[in-house]
């Protein structure tokens, strides 16, 4: 099971749906309900997930990803690893930052 969910930009919930697959199909018929009800948006922002990117071509609206690095799960919570998560994550931008800022300079010296 699947669980699909639209937030507007100032945070209320336009409308959630359960759905047995997470593929191209499922999120068509999640948009296409969620458009029905709405205008149609300026730009969509979702997770990675590629069935999005697949079924907003198809509905041929604007798209962007966006990848959280705050999101944690319950259980990471629960169990107290959030901050700990949290920062491992940190630190991972930060060297992947570090190391595309050096090949750049590798590249222009």
């Amino acid at each position: 099971m699947c669980f699909w969910r639209a937030i507007e930009y100032e945070g209320t919930v336009l409308g959630s749906y359960v759905t047995k697959r997470r593929g191209r199909r499922a999120a068509l018929k999640v948009l296409r309900k969620l458009l029905s009800k709405y205008s149609s948006p300026v730009e969509i922002v979702t997770d990675k997930l590629g069935s999005y990117g697949a079924a907003l071509c198809d509905l041929a609206i604007r798209h962007r990803y966006y990848e959280s690095l705050q999101n944690l799960t319950p259980a990471d919570v629960y169990f107290g690893w959030g901050e700990q998560i949290l920062q491992q994550r940190e630190r991972i931008k930060q060297n992947t930052i570090n190391e595309r800022r050096l090949q750049y300079r590798k590249q222009t010296a």
